[in-house]
């Protein structure tokens, strides 16, 4: 899926059908001006981030919980 408007390129990796429902796999390429998603929660999955290149500014958990994340780094984000 891509959004030239956003700078913003996703591609699914695994889908739910593929792994009988355990995850979903994503891989999101942003562009640097890219704005990113707003601040929202998850009542039912938790998500992990991995950096492959680049840098990830994120907020887990409020918006004090301000993280960067560099090429090689991981965040869990925990169910709400």
């Amino acid at each position: 899926i891509e959004n030239p408007i956003a700078g913003e390129r996703v591609t699914f990796l695994a889908t739910a059908e593929e792994t009988d429902g355990e995850y979903v796999r994503v891989r999101t390429e942003a562009s640097a001006c890219a704005r990113g998603t707003v601040l929202h929660y998850h009542l039912t999955y938790t998500e992990a981030f991995e950096v492959l290149k680049g840098r990830l500014d994120m907020c887990v958990g409020s918006k004090d919980n301000h993280l960067v994340l560099a090429e090689g780094e991981s965040a869990f984000v925990a169910l709400n």
